[in-house]
């Protein structure tokens, strides 16, 4: 394909051999030819469609569509027209473009002042030379046509052109143009698959400055069924030439792109499933400064010179912007990946190197080995200066770890910790890691990164804090989070690479897997971390929150969009997918369940599963299970609503002499279904221990159950406490008599035996029954008047979830000053055994539970905590003695948010965040700056999120948002201000309108009161805000006025509580 100067403006369609007869070409175009047309296609009939929006002369543009009629003169294989100006959005020539405010031709604005406001219309000029313009068309006097023209425009308006209006109609509700296209528009067909991908980048030695970068991929093909065009996917790249070739004939081709599915149709000759075919594309494509997704660039200093890499990251829809690329999880290929890039900076990928040779004195070239079959988003490749510190091999595949220089040391855990992980997978699975062909593990800290890690298949990428680990500074909760993030993304090259989701419906595949083994596998490492323990409170408490709503999504749920497909990256897929998947581990039986993903594993590499796959896995082994564990219906069927709908059962336990009879309703926070579930039910009654966590019996979707004389005389049982270990994903609520007994044993010395977990299981299931309103919160407080005697980090943990959400929704002060001052007597003891003077950093445990206490004594306004943390925090001012290494959040924090000189202490902790170069003391830092109250002070840290070059990444500004509006009352209203007077810039700083809508949407979430809601309504109406902003407002505005109602009903109930202690 020939390419020609933009300036030409001729849009050039190679096409096959079109023979002299009439016919319709709506499609298929690419841009080529000379100044004038040729003679040997006439068109004779326009059908032009133009859109103009109700916001058009806000925005200036217009969208349109153009079918164009033609008769062939002479048998031809290209067709040439004319268009300026406008971008093509797909091949049918539906185009847009903005109306001109300068020039006075093509389709431009004018306007006019009437009664002192000034009113606007669009008009044409096309003559000699502008038709084009408006319109792709065959714009020489010579090409005489029909024309029939339909323009849509808002309300208020009218319209003229050249004849009288034949048909004129309302359009209620005009707004953006429709972006929601059939079901399956978005999908691939899988006629034509994918075998294998030669891939070749270049990037120039000025890569850094120009941020462009060149590639050539040849895509071998398997033709499963005869067809005569091909689909794949490209996004934001400039395709130069494309061949089609079986052997030495190359295939005439036509292709055209959909720029909203991003999708690109070649049209050839019918191929067929005999001949091998390999498609040829050559591209230009732009390194992202903003968006972290794609090829992208990244920056960080070192000896105060600014310093680039280029890395990427493709999950889930991102490889299209690297190469064009069969961009689905199914379309599995092998791929030879060879780069050239500048000398001085060195080059990884998924596997090892297998040739590298000097270009010039400029340039070199690096090709790596054949990767294994994998899917598209698996892919990577980076070029950097970073140094790589080896790990030792496991099975004889090297593991190191590779990070921007200076940060060696602090590696030095995922290096160590990276083959106990393969270690213990390999084991658990009965697959080793090299099996696949892989050839190495390389574990590499991106100093810009947009999530936590990425699995790609033997080069895993991760933010700087969640793989480097400094021993001096940087916090237990920091190592654990290492190693569990480490954990995470190495159980992927099995669930996820090896065995790869079909569809991104199915997320929980891929992120439950990973959230189960990224604990379970910690655990495993360091049993005295207690990890097994922590899934619990850090995963399963959190997915019944967010499985609590009417709106909550269930674990399969299709998917067709990018943006959709990311939303699925939720707390649905990875904490109650990891919490469902341990709930079988749980009623299968450790053996069982582990003898079904061996099989689920061995059957499936190399290929994709889905749920039902999944299930089947286990069902020979469920099958062997004896009574009462034995499952009530095949796997599948147990399975299918804990899959396939939203929500979890709430079980209601009533007594009934000694007989216990349990029901279930699905638990919301409001509403209700008739959804029912398959439910393994375990429990302890007053006389056993809760270590027995096998299933005793099933609660089934169509009948409650009843357990026969289990309080009787005889056994001496006194209360039942369902679901040991809380290891099933569901809430229960006793009966008050049942509550009376089990509020009486925690009382109890040594809490009458029952578990600590169940412990925090009853916390947590207390606290939101009272948010569901299905108990009165008097009554919830004062069953929870147990943890004045209970020191233990689960319960309490689980306890100040729920009293955050009381106090979050709580706007009436003196309610706020009561409820402190509730929980502070209530924490007294917990307050008491974790001071800031005695430090276990060895028990990481202990060291949990003190952060915690100390993080909940000084936001309370504890006294004695606040003290200690000004002293402490005055220390490393004055006389730069640092605080611990576990504590200095708490200090940092609260150092400022007392401070008597707030802009002067700001200055101090700033100074020590663009000094450090630990990522995660910068982090620390900068949450620790939002818990200052200060208004000016906050504006102006703010203003920094939204600079360039102050210091503040891209990827931590979401950070300093969150920490303001959640540290204190008064940054909700100081974020929101900073919001509306500052949009347009936040939106300009972050390249996209997503970071400032997730703002809107979260300090909205806190509101408590109607002027601030009146504040969102007016944002929300503002035409000069972008739309997917007020959008996004919209949405937060609902949001915010059921939570008022919410406010209003549970500031009620304190009221009730808290009575006369009220001011």
């Amino acid at each position: 394909m020939n390419n020609i100067p933009f300036y030409l403006n001729i849009l050039y369609i190679p096409t096959l051999i079109l023979n002299s007869v009439s016919s319709s070409v709506t499609d298929l175009i690419t841009v080529g030819g000379e100044y004038r047309l040729p003679v040997d296609i006439i068109p004779f009939h326009y059908v032009v469609d133009l859109n103009l929006e109700e916001n058009t002369f806000v925005t200036n543009t217009f969208s349109g569509a153009v079918s164009i009629s033609l008769e062939v003169v002479n048998s031809v294989n290209k067709i040439k027209l004319h268009y300026k100006d406008i971008t093509i959005k797909t091949l049918n020539l539906k185009t847009n473009r903005n109306l001109s405010e300068t020039s006075m031709h093509g389709f431009y604005k004018s306007s006019y002042e009437e009664n002192g406001t000034i009113n606007y219309l669009a008009t044409t000029h096309f003559e000699a030379a502008h038709a084009r313009e408006a319109f792709p068309c065959f714009d020489e006097p010579g090409f005489k046509a029909t024309f029939d023209i339909t323009i849509t425009f808002p309300e208020g308006f009218n319209g003229l052109s050249n004849t009288k209006t034949v048909n004129q109609e309302n359009i209620y509700g005009l707004g953006s143009p429709v972006t929601n296209l059939p079901n399956d528009q978005y999908r691939l067909p899988n006629d034509v698959l994918p075998v294998h991908y030669i891939l070749d980048l270049k990037l120039q030695e000025d890569v850094f400055l120009t941020n462009t970068f060149f590639g050539t991929v040849i895509i071998g093909l398997d033709v499963i069924n005869p067809i005569n065009e091909i689909k794949l996917h490209y996004s934001e790249l400039t395709i130069k030439t494309l061949i089609l070739n079986s052997g030495n004939r190359i295939i005439n081709t036509l292709y055209s792109y959909d720029s909203i599915t991003q999708i690109l149709t070649i049209l050839s000759e019918n191929l067929n499933t005999r001949n091998n075919y390999n498609l040829t594309i050559s591209y230009e494509g732009v390194l992202s400064e903003t968006a972290m997704n794609g090829f992208y660039k990244s920056s960080y200093e070192e000896n105060g010179t600014v310093s680039y890499l280029a890395t990427t990251h493709f999950e889930a829809t991102h490889a299209r912007k690297a190469f064009p690329c069969f961009d689905e999880p199914v379309f599995k290929a092998s791929f030879d990946i060879s780069i050239t890039f500048p000398q001085g900076f060195n080059a990884l990928a998924n596997t090892k190197i297998a040739k590298q040779e000097i270009i010039d004195d400029n340039l070199q070239r690096v090709t790596f080995q054949t990767t294994p079959k994998m899917s598209t988003y698996l892919l990577a490749f980076i070029i950097s200066k970073f140094t790589c510190t080896e790990g030792n091999p496991v099975d004889q595949i090297p593991t190191s770890v590779c990070s921007r220089k200076g940060t060696q040391n602090s590696a030095d855990l995922a290096v160590s910790v990276a083959p106990k992980v393969l270690e213990v997978m390999e084991g658990y699975t009965d697959y080793k890691y090299g099996s696949s062909n892989i050839t190495k593990l390389t574990q590499v800290a991106i100093p810009d990164f947009a999530a936590g890690a990425m699995e790609n298949w033997g080069l895993v990428t991760f933010r700087e804090t969640s793989l480097l680990w400094d021993e001096e500074e940087s916090s237990n909760i920091y190592q654990e989070s290492v190693v569990n993030v480490v954990a995470h993304e190495l159980s992927h090259q099995w669930f996820g690479d090896l065995v790869t989701l079909d569809w991104w419906s199915n997320i929980f595949l891929n992120e439950g897997f990973a959230t189960y083994f990224g604990y379970y596998v910690t655990d495993q490492i360091y049993p005295q971390w207690e990890f097994a323990k922590q899934f619990v409170i850090e995963q399963l408490q959190i997915a019944l929150l967010a499985d609590s709503m009417q709106t909550s999504l269930p674990l399969s749920y299709y998917v067709e969009t990018p943006d959709k497909i990311s939303e699925r990256f939720d707390d649905i897929s990875y904490n109650k997918g990891g919490s469902i998947l341990r709930m079988v581990h749980y009623f299968l039986g450790i053996e069982n369940f582990k003898s079904g993903l061996r099989d689920y594993i061995s059957n499936n590499k190399f290929l994709n599963a889905n749920p039902t796959i999944l299930w089947n896995s286990f069902e020979k082994y469920a099958e062997q299970l004896p009574q009462p564990q034995k499952l009530p219906d095949k796997m599948t069927v147990v399975m299918e609503n804990w899959t396939n709908k939203s929500g979890y059962p709430l079980l209601t336990v009533n007594s009934n002499g000694s007989d216990v009879i349990i029901s279930q309703e699905q638990f919301l926070y409001s509403g209700s279904t008739d959804t029912k579930w398959y439910v393994p039910i375990s429990y302890t009654v007053s006389n056993e221990n809760f270590s027995d966590t096998a299933t005793k019996a099933w609660l089934t979707p169509s009948e409650d159950l009843i357990i026969f004389d289990v309080l009787s005389n005889q056994s001496n049982a006194n209360w039942i406490i369902l679901n040991n270990q809380q290891t099933g994903f569901y809430r229960i609520n006793y009966n008050d008599e049942l509550w009376r007994k089990i509020s009486e044993s925690l009382l109890n010395p040594e809490f009458d035996g029952i578990d600590v977990m169940n412990r925090g299981q009853i916390v947590d299931d207390l606290l939101n029954l009272a948010r569901a309103n299905k108990k009165n919160y008097s009554d919830v407080f004062d069953l929870l008047s147990f943890l004045k005697n209970d020191e233990a980090y689960y319960p309490w943990y689980s306890a100040f979830n729920g009293f955050s959400y009381v106090l979050q929704r709580t706007g009436d002060k003196n309610l706020i000053t009561s409820l402190s001052d509730y929980v502070s007597g209530l924490m007294q003891q917990l307050y008491a055994s974790t001071p800031f003077n005695i430090e276990q950093p060895d028990d990481h445990v202990y060291t949990r539970r003190q952060i915690l206490g100390l993080t909940w004594a000084c936001s309370l306004g504890i006294e004695d905590c606040i003290t200690n943390s000004k002293t402490l925090f005055a220390n490393y001012r004055d006389q730069s003695i640092k605080p611990s290494r576990n504590l200095k959040s708490i200090i940092y924090c609260n150092g400022l948010r007392y401070s008597e000189n707030v802009a002067e202490d700001f200055n101090f902790l700033w100074t020590k965040y663009s000094e450090s170069q630990i990522s995660t003391e910068k982090v620390t830092i900068l949450k620790a700056l939002g818990c200052i109250k200060n208004r000016d002070v906050l504006n102006e840290y703010l203003q920094r999120v939204i600079t360039d070059g102050s210091g503040i990444r891209i990827q931590d500004a979401s950070s300093v948002f969150s920490a303001i509006y959640s540290s204190n009352v008064e940054g909700i209203d100081i974020v929101f201000d900073f919001v509306i007077n500052n949009y347009k810039d936040i939106v300009a700083h972050f390249g996209s309108t997503r970071s400032l809508n997730s703002v809107i949407s979260s300090v909205a979430d806190r509101f408590t009161n109607q002027e601030q809601i009146e504040k969102l309504k007016n944002f929300a109406s503002n035409d000069e805000v972008d739309e997917s902003v007020r959008t996004a407002a919209t949405e937060a505005l609902k949001t915010a006025e059921t939570n008022l109602e919410t406010t209003r009903y549970l500031e009620a109930q304190l009221r009730d509580y808290f009575g006369s202690q009220l001011i």
